[in-house]
């Protein structure tokens, strides 16, 4: 594993989170800590190693923890392109057009921050902005497809300035925008943000949704965090502000790349296919951050091998991130029970999940509809489904066996969970 990934999991394994929330919010970290730095030739492309990233699971799983935890580890290493934390889209191109680095909470130019700050070259040919926040819908409000767009379209990191007329006839020009975003979401909040119209559109091809899971363990007096521990981190993190170069492959990356791209198994899960067309893209950006925290400009094999193991890790459970994200009829009785039978280890009966969603459906027979097309489409399995006994569990196996160049326990310890 890389050693400041490990260094961050050691350093938050005192906490509640699971360790695919803090990985996923140090790896977002690292890669709105190298901006346009580093870059990868991709035939007529450059690729940057921006992501969105949404941490997603209920109010209890301690996705906030994560984030901040993350976000003040970067703070501490002296980067400030972090937006605000509620904008409108207007607002937003305005702020990244003056810049987010020199602004303090309430938008003011910060004179002193601006002075303190060390000399970082090629940091004024473009606008950076960091999105981090705990609940995304605050920061972009229900249902904002103009702002999703403006986001779809910026992530895409051109080297042309971004232009455009505003509402009230001020232009905009931002050279070289680059936007990461690190945030939380509820499966409700989720479904809020994006409208169901948009996930076969070009925004739910960017994401990164990373299942947050149940909380590992219960721990009433958390320890406090190891000084020396952080120290070291915040120096890591403090010389990658100033790494930069151009990326190359070795000869055996190139060919563990071109194994996994033309033998890549699409996930099942249909709401995923302009994911999974996407992937490829999002493995080589991976690549790039792994390359950066070993402070290397060189993708060796190891470094394909780990970057493709944390993503098909999270691509086992992206499904149950999405719940019912883009069911109409039912959806809020479906998710329910999504919810229900995630959070429980032991199958579930007919009695336990009614409890669950009698404020949503008043008919026992439309919770029986619910449970067989959750079955039929492989979501749930239904243990004696010819009996009144029946028992209802969550199908946590819906993924494609993704194994190439694979070493799962190297990597991700956690995959001893998970069938090979």
């Amino acid at each position: 594993m890389s050693s400041l990934l490990d260094l961050h999991l050691e350093y938050t394994s005192g906490s509640e989170c699971t360790k695919q929330n803090h990985r996923w919010a140090m790896l977002t970290c690292v890669s709105s800590l190298l901006g346009r730095r580093v870059s990868l030739p991709f035939g007529h492309l450059t690729l940057y190693p921006n992501l969105f990233v949404f941490l997603v699971g209920l109010p209890s799983t301690r996705k906030s923890m994560a984030i901040t935890t993350a976000e003040k580890l970067l703070r501490k290493s002296g980067y400030r392109c972090f937006s605000f934390s509620r904008s409108s889209r207007e607002k937003f191109l305005l702020d990244l057009e003056e810049g987010f680095e020199f602004r303090d909470a309430e938008g003011n130019f910060d004179m002193n921050a601006a002075l303190e700050a060390p000399f970082v070259p090629g940091k004024d040919e473009s606008r950076e902005c960091f999105i981090c926040i705990d609940e995304f819908l605050d920061f972009i409000k229900v249902k904002n497809s103009d702002f999703l767009t403006l986001l779809t379209t910026l992530y895409d990191n051109r080297d042309v300035p971004y232009t455009e007329r505003l509402k009230n006839s001020k232009s905009v020009t931002i050279p070289k925008p680059t936007i990461n975003i690190l945030a939380g979401l509820t499966p409700t909040s989720l479904s809020m943000v994006l409208p169901p119209e948009m996930i076969g559109q070009g925004y739910t091809s960017r994401l990164l949704l990373i299942h947050s899971g149940q909380i590992p363990k219960k721990i009433t007096f958390p320890p406090p965090p190891d000084k020396e521990l952080e120290k070291v981190i915040v120096e890591k993190l403090t010389r990658l502000s100033t790494f930069k170069g151009e990326m190359t492959y070795t000869e055996d990356a190139m060919a563990l790349l071109d194994d996994i791209y033309q033998n890549y198994i699409p996930l099942p899960d249909s709401r995923l296919q302009h994911y999974c067309s996407r992937r490829f893209i999002h493995l080589l950006k991976l690549c790039m951050i792994f390359a950066a925290m070993r402070e290397s400009l060189l993708i060796t094999y190891d470094i394909v091998e780990e970057a493709n193991t944390n993503l098909s890790y999270a691509e086992a459970y992206m499904h149950l991130a999405l719940g019912e994200f883009g069911d109409a009829k039912y959806a809020k009785a479906t998710q329910a029970i999504m919810e229900i039978l995630s959070q429980s280890v032991m199958p579930l009966t007919l009695t336990d999940i009614w409890q669950a969603v009698s404020t949503y459906i008043d008919k026992l027979s439309i919770l029986h509809e619910i449970l067989n097309n959750l079955a039929h489409t492989k979501k749930i399995i239904i243990n004696n489904s010819d009996s009144a006994d029946s028992l209802f569990m969550l199908n946590r196996d819906l993924r494609s066996k993704n194994t190439v160049g694979l070493n799962y326990k190297r990597w991700i310890p956690e995959y001893d969970k998970l069938p090979d």
